[in-house]
């Protein structure tokens, strides 16, 4: 996991990673912004990590949208902790607006949805499925033993 942030967040970014990794064992990198446009160093780092974390002290998001325009490959990877209340940013702030978007990447798979998401959606769609052939199936056999004759003879006359 990587985070970019500028200014004056720095001290509490810093913190934060202590944190995160002391009380949850995530560990995450930091880098500083200092200047745009971004450097070569900058699009290193963003292209490493799978979950980049955009601390800013601007409550619209502002750098994590020029890092979208900057590198629209990555856009999907980018998650904005955006502050904006007029008072310094804190280590707690930080730490609980990355966690509050974070994947664990045990549980990622290459979409960005947990592993557990992707079962979830897939176990429903394998029992919609199911479910919907099994009612076919009951209305088929319903409406051949009513008539007696198979249902495709008795579509093939209305025709």
């Amino acid at each position: 996991m990587g985070i970019l942030g500028y200014g004056s967040t720095e001290a509490a970014i810093l913190e934060a990673v202590q944190q995160l990794e002391g009380q949850y064992g995530i560990k995450a990198d930091f880098m500083r912004l200092r200047a745009l446009p971004c450097t070569d160093e900058v699009a290193e780092f963003v292209n490493k990590y799978d979950q980049i974390f955009v601390v800013e002290m601007n409550r619209d998001g502002q750098m994590n949208q020029i890092l979208t325009m900057e590198y629209p490959q990555r856009a999907p990877y980018f998650k904005s902790v955006a502050y904006g209340d007029g008072m310094p940013a804190s280590a707690k702030w930080v730490r609980e607006g990355i966690l509050a978007k974070y994947i664990d990447p045990i549980k990622m798979n290459g979409n960005g949805r947990s592993t557990v998401q992707a079962k979830a959606t897939a176990i429903k769609t394998r029992s919609a499925k199911g479910s919907l052939k099994k009612s076919s199936v009951k209305m088929v056999k319903k409406i051949t033993s009513k008539t007696g004759k198979p249902l495709s003879k008795k579509l093939s006359k209305k025709k």
